[in-house]
């Protein structure tokens, strides 16, 4: 049977709504196997409260399970950097909002002992607007001074901060048993020691010339600014 113009149409019509409801529905499934959202979640690191989300110093994998849903809780291997790993469990596991636990009760999977964020893309972020990405120079701008990080060298792959300077996170938790802010670089860091200057517009300054930092181990956060520094990992302690 030969079908007219119009019919021809009507049935080309039919068929690309189809189609684009099928992708848009897929799309949308995987969106939602990415991140089921639960209902009052702030993405807040908080470290007055000592919480991450409705993660706090007395949660069990059971209770993630009954406040996150079974889909979004997920027991793993947890590696550190040091080449050591545990059992542990990742929420919101193979998505840009993914943490890992490791437990000081690992057998009953009870009580957080080390938590890690370092997601590009992360909606978690902390009260005061640090988040996962943030630049070397907005994180500057969030302390209202320069920092200390520990010495970067070609074969590490990042720092993280080990004193704010009397900046406005130093009032905080924000270093070893609370919330430690760790700095990725974007180009290949090489620095033994070095110390706070406020001039790098040449990427060829010998760094090693500034020595003003307390520690060796150290190096002030000035000395990376050639390097396109971000954050690129939240480490929580209990």
């Amino acid at each position: 049977m030969k079908l007219s113009n119009k019919q021809l149409l009507i049935l080309f019509i039919f068929y690309s709504t189809c189609f684009m409801t099928s992708c848009n529905f897929k799309t949308n499934n995987d969106d939602n196997k990415k991140i089921k959202l639960v209902e009052g979640e702030d993405w807040i690191i908080n470290t007055e409260t000592f919480t991450i989300g409705k993660i706090n110093i007395h949660t069990s994998e059971q209770e993630l399970i009954n406040t996150y849903g079974e889909e979004n809780v997920k027991s793993d291997t947890i590696y550190n950097d040091a080449g050591s790993f545990s059992i542990g469990t990742l929420l919101y596991p193979g998505t840009k909002n993914e943490v890992s636990i490791e437990w000081v009760d690992r057998d009953n999977k009870k009580e957080p002992e080390t938590i890690k964020i370092n997601i590009q893309g992360s909606q978690w972020h902390t009260k005061e607007g640090i988040k996962i990405g943030t630049t070397l120079e907005e994180l500057t701008k969030l302390n209202g001074t320069s920092f200390s990080v520990e010495s970067y060298a070609s074969e590490v792959e990042g720092g993280e901060v080990t004193d704010w300077n009397k900046g406005k996170f130093s009032q905080k938790e924000y270093i070893y048993n609370g919330l430690t802010v760790k700095l990725i670089p974007s180009k290949p860091v090489e620095i033994k020691q070095g110390a706070e200057t406020d001039n790098f517009d040449d990427e060829d300054v010998d760094l090693e010339n500034y020595s003003e930092s307390a520690d060796e181990n150290e190096v002030n956060s000035n000395t990376l600014k050639p390097y396109d520094c971000k954050v690129g990992e939240f480490i929580i302690k209990f």
